[in-house]
């Protein structure tokens, strides 16, 4: 049974548009959702594995695996940027 997954993500017009968002975060916020990224297509390596979807699986895992030096990157352009950074506005009162 094929399963749907989603063309765009909602909130923005165009994935282009969702990329810039994403690459606009902080980047200790980007380090962490890279490492969500990381982690999701991880397990669904080990679910596609589970499923007798071996080549799919392998394929994920290296994506997962390849995903690991760019959050180093990240991390490093964050500790040179922390620095300069300032600090994040408090949360709205009620």
């Amino acid at each position: 049974m094929a399963t749907t997954h989603p063309t765009s993500l909602a909130g923005f017009q165009s994935l282009q548009e969702a990329a810039e968002a994403i690459c606009n975060l902080r980047y200790d916020s980007l380090e962490e959702l890279l490492r969500h990224i990381q982690n999701k297509l991880y397990w669904d390596s080990e679910s596609d594995y589970q499923r007798g979807r071996e080549k799919l699986s392998n394929a994920l895992e290296d994506a997962s695996e390849l995903v690991a030096p760019v959050i180093l990157a990240i991390a490093a352009a964050w500790q040179i940027s922390k620095p300069f950074m300032l600090p994040p506005p408090p949360p709205p009162t009620s």
